[in-house]
């Protein structure tokens, strides 16, 4: 029998690669990535830690020539098989209306 995942996600990700800075508030330590996938509800991306369901993390997000500004909730935290890294999916919590719209506008234009 195959496992299928089954998807949750309100938003349909693109698969689209940008630079993310992001931070656990309060834990002083700023990480780098590159995204996975984006969506105008989350954000996913390939970290070399574990970072517990549930965690708030201050995001900066690069899109072309603007850093959108967000606060997510880490919702999927998966190991990635023989490696020492995991897959996270985070969800926007808080986006300033013109962010936030900026990236629907882009979404829209990548999706077309």
């Amino acid at each position: 029998m195959i496992n299928r995942l089954i998807e949750k996600r309100q938003h349909p990700r693109l698969k689209l690669a940008h630079p993310i800075s992001f931070e656990i508030p309060g834990a002083g330590e700023i990480n780098n990535a590159l995204s996975n996938d984006i969506s105008i509800g989350g954000i996913g991306f390939v970290n070399d830690r574990f970072i517990p369901m549930n965690t708030p993390l201050k995001l900066k997000i690069n899109i072309l020539s603007k850093v959108l500004n967000s606060v997510g909730m880490i919702k999927r935290s998966i190991p990635i098989p023989h490696s020492d890294r995991y897959y996270t999916g985070i969800e926007f919590k808080e986006f300033n209306l013109a962010d936030r719209k900026y990236l629907n506008d882009y979404i829209q234009l990548k999706a077309a």
